[in-house]
């Protein structure tokens, strides 16, 4: 035993038990910032803000004022420097990215242009703290500033979060512009959610054939710093691998015409004697047991579930690295934990429900329960823009898709068709579950399950689900249900409406 143990403590010896020991560390308090203190710290403080979308500009001038700052705002770089040459006395300036008459970035170094000349006549004039109004984890933007000299004070991250936003301005106005930017890098990872700094040279396929689902994969990629081609079906995906190579393809398991079990098999298979086969990627909302070693078996290297989470997202492009040089991927056979542990990302609970329990027994909420779970909703309006009502169009193209996929359920059911049956719930059970339609994306399954267990039942059985009037009595409960959530949606498209003409 070493060091200074407090005076209640008795010494045991016990034999192989290993060492027990005390250390001291002596280390300089940090100084302490009163409450009171921090609270009026932006009290008065000059914001510039130049950002086109009117949402955004209101959403900053609103916070900044309830600091206690004072806020100007501009839509274009134009206006921003005739506000500064007539009124340069700010202490900050939020750049937007996608202004209608020029980009941030040569703005940003516009600005930096004028403070020189101006500094030449004033020459007490000190630069401005610039910062930059964009999406969260795009490392282009951030080497694009490290390059351009523009003197970067940081970054504040679309969608705007309170406390981040006050944590960024008091950090910004309480230090020095020098080596703002590299703070910023090294802090990027760290205070971060989604604690992923993206490869967005990657060259991404996804794989998928339902349109909701593709917008939403789509946007979160976006979010993330990458961008991707789309293929409806694994012929497509063929189709494009002939064309050019892809790092990675996100890849639906269940698509028409070639699914994605079968377009792996074809990939591997071509690739026998090819050096850089591309990274898939499993995307399915099945998470049933069986279903990890359906994908591995058929070449897959990682497994993600829908509805897609970005985080989960994000984790799993982080371990793709892009061909380079010619010389192929790097390391990726070691990269994934589904290679080598046989990891999947479904839940606990899901498979809790698949030990021994089918689809048939799944607990559906209770009718009293709302038709449209709102979090998941809001969560998708996080990617809303002014400019581009994210959330709207999907709800606009699952109205208009759902009847159809209904209308192909019932066919199943009238014909027997109990491959019918199986895709056509799958397909709806993933996009509804996107739009927070839970009880709806429940029964979705349960028509999916009778159409598994028919599928891989002997002859004789393979239409029970239809002779017993089971799938019949679930396409009931089913289209009660949709009545439900149309109505909910409609209504949300409704409420939307409003708030954008007030």
């Amino acid at each position: 035993m070493t060091g200074n143990p407090p005076e209640n403590f008795i010494e045991a010896f016990e034999l192989d038990t290993g060492s027990t020991f005390y250390f001291t560390i002596r280390v300089e308090a940090i100084q302490k910032v009163e409450a009171d203190e921090l609270s009026g710290f932006l009290v008065g403080k000059r914001l510039l803000i130049v950002e086109n979308h009117g949402i955004n500009q209101t959403v900053l001038i609103r916070q900044a004022k309830s600091w206690g700052m004072v806020p100007v705002s501009v839509k274009t770089g134009h206006e921003a420097l005739n506000v500064l040459k007539n009124n340069p006395d700010f202490d900050l300036i939020i750049l937007g990215m996608n202004l209608a008459d020029i980009d941030g970035i040569n703005l940003a170094k516009r600005i930096r242009d004028w403070e020189r000349s101006r500094a030449e006549i004033f020459l007490d004039q000190k630069p401005i703290n610039i910062t930059f109004f964009n999406y969260v984890v795009n490392t282009d933007l951030v080497k694009q500033v490290e390059h351009s000299n523009i003197n970067c004070a940081g970054f504040i991250s679309k969608p705007l979060k309170q406390s981040q936003f006050y944590n960024t301005l008091v950090q910004i106005l309480g230090q020095s512009l020098e080596g703002a930017i590299k703070d910023y890098g090294k802090s990027l990872v760290s205070s971060n959610l989604l604690a992923v700094t993206p490869s967005s040279n990657l060259k991404i396929l996804l794989a998928e054939d339902h349109v909701v689902n593709q917008k939403v994969a789509i946007q979160m990629l976006q979010r993330l710093g990458y961008r991707a081609d789309i293929a409806g079906n694994g012929l497509e995906v063929l189709e494009a691998l002939n064309r050019q190579y892809y790092d990675v393809i996100l890849m639906d398991v269940q698509m028409p015409l070639m699914d994605g079990l079968e377009t792996s098999r074809r990939i591997c298979q071509e690739y026998q004697d090819r050096p850089h086969k591309p990274w898939i990627i499993a995307m399915t909302a099945n998470a049933m047991q069986g279903d990890r070693e359906m994908c591995l078996t058929a070449g897959m290297d990682d497994y993600i579930t829908k509805p897609v989470r970005r985080e989960e997202l994000a984790k799993a492009l982080s371990e793709c690295k892009p061909i380079q040089n010619g010389n192929g991927h790097e390391s990726l056979e070691n990269s994934s934990d589904f290679a080598t542990n046989g990891h999947c990302n479904y839940s606990s609970e899901a498979e809790a429900n698949n030990n021994g329990n089918s689809a048939l027994e799944t607990t559906v909420n209770p009718p009293e329960s709302p038709a449209i779970d709102q979090q998941v909703l809001e969560s998708l309006r996080e990617y809303d823009d002014e400019d581009d009502p994210f959330v709207n169009t999907l709800i606009q193209d699952y109205l208009a898709d759902t009847p159809e996929k209904i209308a192909q359920i019932q066919a199943s059911i009238k014909t027997q068709d109990i491959q019918g049956l199986k895709e056509a719930s799958h397909t709806l059970k993933s996009s509804s579950a996107q739009l927070g339609a839970i009880t709806f994306s429940e029964l979705c399954k349960e028509l999916e399950y009778m159409g598994r267990v028919g599928m891989a039942a002997e002859n004789g059985t393979r239409i029970e689900c239809f002779t017993s009037g089971i799938a019949a009595t679930g396409l009931s409960k089913l289209e009660a249900e949709w009545l439900r959530v149309k109505a909910s949606l409609e209504q949300e498209l409704s409420k939307e409406t409003i708030k954008i003409n007030n």
